[in-house]
């Protein structure tokens, strides 16, 4: 199933409620059927103190995948200068802890949070997901592209086709770039090499 078919699927489910139903994958998500009652989301957050009363939050409705594989419908907001998720619920203001957080969907868009190397150690970061499978393709909103291999940390991404044809492994990449005549550095055709690669 394309990715933006998915995320149609999920916004059907209201906000309203919290379900338990276990999750092994983000595909997985279109199979909740199970409700449970929302307190869960207080053990995945931190009410934040002394909020800037300037701050103008853009709260967008959305489905919240944690670390426990509870699937939860929030209202959300991610700050990606401080990469960090705002939760508002019952008339508060929560932060997500990162470390508990697998993915979450909001508009049409899908985001998964996974490690990333920084000055030789490894943290928490949130990304956009443009293409899932073997290897996923993944995006910062500074444009800057990463791919994440599983059971790996996520890795800046060099949009070349030679640097693509390494990183993917798919001995047919270079030809299917080349009858395609796909860029690289375009971010649709970048998605196509990606979920070409990812199909086997």
């Amino acid at each position: 199933m394309k990715l933006s078919m998915y995320l149609s699927v999920l916004f059907f489910i209201t906000p309203l409620f919290l379900f338990s139903q276990k999750v092994t994958n983000y595909l997985g998500l279109k199979e909740i059927s199970t409700p449970s009652p929302n307190h869960k989301l207080l053990f995945y957050c931190r009410e934040v103190n002394n909020l800037d009363k300037q701050r103008n939050f853009s709260w967008e409705s959305g489905i919240l995948l944690t670390s426990t594989n509870d699937t939860l419908a929030v209202k959300a907001e991610i700050d990606w200068k401080k990469d960090e998720i705002f939760i508002f619920h019952n008339e508060k203001v929560y932060i997500l802890f990162q470390e508990k957080v697998k993915a979450i969907a909001l508009g049409n868009k899908l985001y998964i949070c996974t490690l990333t190397p920084e000055n030789g150690q490894l943290f928490p970061s949130y990304f956009e997901l443009l293409a899932e499978g073997e290897t996923n393709l993944l995006k910062k909103p500074d444009n800057l592209f990463y791919y994440k291999k599983k059971n790996q940390a996520a890795t800046a991404l060099k949009r070349n086709k030679k640097y693509l044809n390494k990183v993917l492994e798919n001995k047919n990449i270079s030809e299917y770039i080349s009858r395609h005549k796909l860029n690289p550095k375009n971010e649709t055709d970048l998605i196509r090499i990606f979920e070409f690669s990812n199909r086997g």
